[in-house]
């Protein structure tokens, strides 16, 4: 049974089959667990997935196994010949790069002339609906699992690199450690009283941005596509991502039906971006 990361993950994958035609070589770029990987192989593509070394285990991010072998690389330059790919995919990944101008001329390297990026990303409307449910979220786990906060593993584990903060809580650990969520878990990680607390009530931001005010900003579309069209990308279009999500997850038994139709209301999580070489 696929696990609800997995489902969204698809559901914002199905719509653009008609951009991998059966035959193309694609390469994902972020492949984490391979589970988007996978099924590009179903749909009878040559499929290659890299990522970085430090990538999460796939449990903590809410898939339920590896499904495809991701090759590792160093994050900044892609192992492949130049022309030599019909299509460079990623998924949620590309707001991570530190260099995005160096990462974008690497992927524009890498196609074949007339070759296609496609980048599922965050929408602006994403980061505002994940910050606001930060403390509601807060208080949903203070009254579900008592000093249990899965956001504070989140704030302990990156109080000094930004990325992942909102991203889907993470699996508890075991039972012989103390948990990171718990003030016995962050007093064994050196963190005073008052910076837990303020680790607990920071909004942090997704990627590398220094506050979620900038990050907002850097997730509109003004912005992605200013950056793809001076990477040297042509026919850069922006399709709107099926449903409506926040990085918290609050209602996982939310119909997919009732998220399309939010979608509309509320914005999209994500939108995916179409571009040729």
């Amino acid at each position: 049974m696929e696990t609800l990361l997995e489902r969204i993950r698809s559901a914002e994958l199905q719509p653009l089959r008609s951009h991998f035609p059966a035959g193309s070589s694609v390469l994902e770029l972020g492949g984490g667990s391979g589970f988007q990987a996978s099924i590009l192989c179903s749909w009878g593509c040559h499929v290659h997935s890299i990522d970085v070394a430090t990538r999460p285990d796939p449990l903590s991010q809410r898939y339920g196994r590896q499904y495809f072998a991701v090759a590792t690389y160093d994050g900044y330059n892609i192992p492949f010949a130049d022309s030599s790919l019909d299509v460079v995919y990623s998924s949620h990944m590309l707001y991570h790069a530190a260099e995005l101008d160096s990462m974008l001329a690497e992927i524009r390297r890498v196609l074949r002339p007339g070759g296609m990026a496609i980048h599922v990303l965050p929408s602006a409307s994403w980061r505002f609906w994940t910050t606001l449910a930060h403390y509601p979220n807060l208080v949903r786990k203070l009254l579900t699992r008592p000093r249990r906060i899965s956001d504070l593993a989140f704030a302990a584990r990156t109080a000094h690199s930004p990325q992942n903060a909102d991203a889907f809580p993470q699996p508890l650990p075991t039972a012989n450690s103390p948990h990171p969520n718990s003030s016995q878990g962050l007093s064994a990680l050196g963190f005073s009283r008052a910076k837990r607390g303020r680790l607990l009530l920071t909004v942090r931001p997704l990627g590398p941005s220094r506050d979620v005010f900038v990050e907002w900003s850097s997730f509109r579309k003004r912005r992605w596509r200013g950056a793809f069209l001076a990477a040297g990308f042509s026919d850069v279009v922006a399709l709107r991502g099926p449903l409506f999500y926040t990085g918290h997850l609050m209602t996982p038994s939310l119909p997919f039906g009732l998220r399309s139709l939010l979608a509309l209301g509320l914005g999209p999580a994500s939108f995916a971006w179409t571009m040729h070489r």
